[in-house]
């Protein structure tokens, strides 16, 4: 088995032999806890760049909000930069406005 895998078959039975079932139950825990490893590796790094890209997204807009207060852009031209229409462009702005 050691050949093949590297769980070492070890425990004998009462009759001296080797406890098969065990060792493939052995090799399916094995199999399923590195499965479980490598998605929860593969799940944070997604996670890590939705964020990267959310944030990125949430800094413009929070630039755009705020040369439209400071008077340096104006609103139609913030939206257009934002890709969103001026009316949604219009909610974030009110919305800051409460923060």
């Amino acid at each position: 088995m050691g050949e093949f895998t590297d769980i070492r078959l070890t425990k004998k039975d009462k009759e001296g032999q080797y406890n098969m079932c065990k060792a493939v139950e052995d090799i399916i825990a094995k199999g399923k806890a590195e499965g479980r490893s490598e998605g929860r590796a593969e799940g944070r790094a997604e996670g890590r760049a939705e964020g990267k890209a959310e944030g990125k997204i949430e800094g413009a807009l929070d630039t755009l909000v705020s040369l439209v207060k400071d008077g340096l852009l104006d609103t139609e031209e913030a939206a257009r930069r934002a890709n969103m229409s001026v009316k949604d462009f219009e909610t974030i702005v009110n919305s800051n406005d409460n923060n």
